[in-house]
């Protein structure tokens, strides 16, 4: 459209053409200008539509994705922390053993808060 008028000044001022028919040729273009940004609207807002559901997408599975991670690392931490107290206590009553002591320190308790003789 730009090009159009600049086309449209030069030949004013060179006197090649007259107003009249430049404003003929403006007003037959006029729909196709119309058509033109209608469409490019569509384009600039479902391309913005489309890219925004894909992120949307993108976060909901990156999203599960971390809560998998994240449940599977508390699990293993869980299960080493256990292991951990467990050593330790049976340290404790080995050595309470080895000095001929009697050992009345319960057992850790388990994921369920029932200790392994309640089980």
């Amino acid at each position: 459209m730009v090009g159009l008028a600049l086309v449209g000044y030069r030949e004013i001022a060179d006197g090649g053409i007259e107003i009249a028919t430049l404003i003929a040729i403006g007003e037959s273009l006029g729909p196709l200008v119309l058509v033109m940004a209608a469409i490019t609207v569509i384009l600039v807002e479902g391309g913005a539509m489309i890219a925004e559901r894909y992120q949307k997408i993108r976060f909901e599975a990156g999203l599960a994705q971390g809560l998998e991670q994240g449940l599977a690392q508390g699990q293993e931490q869980g299960q080493e922390e256990e292991r951990a107290q467990w050593v330790a206590w049976n340290r404790r009553r080995l050595a309470a053993e080895e000095r001929g002591e009697r050992f009345t320190e319960p057992p850790p308790a388990t994921d369920n808060g029932q200790t392994a003789q309640d089980a």
